[in-house]
């Protein structure tokens, strides 16, 4: 879900930052995205009515949204690199193509890499960025506007703040009195240790899952924590009070797995966490077979709608030949009929003729 909302206000963001706003004839903005994910890079094209009232919101209108296959990270090796610019240059003239021609020259373009180049190596990272950014700085590969930040990686903070950012903008929830809880996936984290590597092997006891998550989400020594409170570490959060929290993205998987969400998505806590205790205690053997049992179910779905198939099929048949016999009834009773009749009046002229 984050995915699909996450960039609805990163050209609202980003032209703030990097002031795009062009004074124009019209009113009419375009914004032009290029979101260089894991296993592909999504090109998102925005228009907006330009307001002199910088205390609304922009109505933003997503007019492309196209899928580009494979990811960028898929270029990091020295032979697949040189194929890269032709890639690039396949969604920029796609873009070209949607935008005004009047318009392109004033119109933003950004390529922001997120949690599939994070992984890379720092020397993959750098070359894909760099080359990114030697093609797109060019304008006779790029006719739209170009900035020295249009090209770069975001961090897993700034992915989930402004995954956060808007998710409220969309749910109208900034003055509302609601708040959204972004509880993500790869894309969003902060992470407290930058560059420490921690590998958790699963051994079926939820008991001991839950001390190491604690240590994880461990709240920073009294000394350490400014402003307070502290929720995770050092990071502040204020007091939450009764506001309804909103989660999103992969937080919504487990409970929906294990039934936790009622008719209205509210979460039953309380049975996501009886039910995740249980589900935990599995050893890996034990969850094979639950998989097992669950394509079984599956195929003998499949088996049973194969065999309702040709019981159809069959009822089917027998209609048909139903049919068939009650015409070939009708015709035979129709023959049966005319040569009576033919009979009837043969016999008739018969008796007839003997009269005469």
């Amino acid at each position: 879900m984050v995915k699909l909302i996450l960039h609805h206000v990163w050209i609202f963001l980003v032209s703030g930052i990097y002031g795009t706003a062009i004074k124009i004839r019209t009113n009419q903005k375009y914004g032009v995205l290029i979101d260089a994910g894991s296993s592909s890079s999504k090109l998102k094209i925005y228009q907006w009515n330009e307001s002199s009232d910088s205390s609304q919101s922009l109505n933003l209108e997503l007019i492309r949204n196209t899928k580009h296959k494979p990811g960028i990270s898929s270029f990091v090796t020295t032979s697949e690199m040189s194929g890269f610019p032709a890639y690039l240059a396949a969604i920029v003239n796609e873009a070209k193509s949607v935008i005004p021609s009047r318009m392109i020259n004033d119109t933003a373009l950004f390529l922001m890499a997120t949690a599939g180049i994070r992984i890379l190596s720092e020397v993959d990272a750098r070359s894909l960025i760099e080359t990114a950014r030697r093609f797109l700085s060019n304008s006779n590969n790029n006719p739209f506007k170009y900035y020295p930040g249009s090209v770069r990686i975001l961090s897993g903070e700034e992915e989930a703040v402004f995954s956060w950012i808007t998710t409220n903008y969309l749910q109208n929830f900034f003055g509302s009195g609601n708040l959204v809880l972004l509880l993500g996936d790869t894309s969003t984290y902060v992470d407290e240790n930058s560059g420490t590597t921690v590998t958790v092997l699963g051994g079926g006891d939820p008991d001991n899952c839950l001390e190491l998550l604690q240590y994880f989400l461990r709240t920073a020594n009294h000394d350490m924590c400014w402003p307070k409170p502290c929720a995770i570490g050092p990071i502040y959060q204020p007091s939450i009070g009764t506001d309804i929290f909103y989660a999103i993205s992969a937080f919504v998987y487990a409970p929906m797995v294990h039934g936790s969400l009622n008719n209205n998505g509210r979460l039953d806590i309380e049975h996501l966490n009886s039910t995740a205790f249980e589900y935990c205690q599995k050893t890996n053997d034990q969850y094979k077979v639950v998989r097992q049992i669950q394509r079984n179910d599956q195929y003998k779905t499949n088996d049973q709608y194969k065999v309702v198939r040709q019981i159809q099929t069959n009822d089917q048949y027998k209609v048909v030949r139903q049919i068939q016999t009650n015409d070939q009834y009708n015709v035979v009773r129709q023959i049966q009929t005319n040569d009576q009749c033919n009979v009837l009046v043969n016999w008739s002229h018969d008796i007839r003729d003997r009269k005469q």
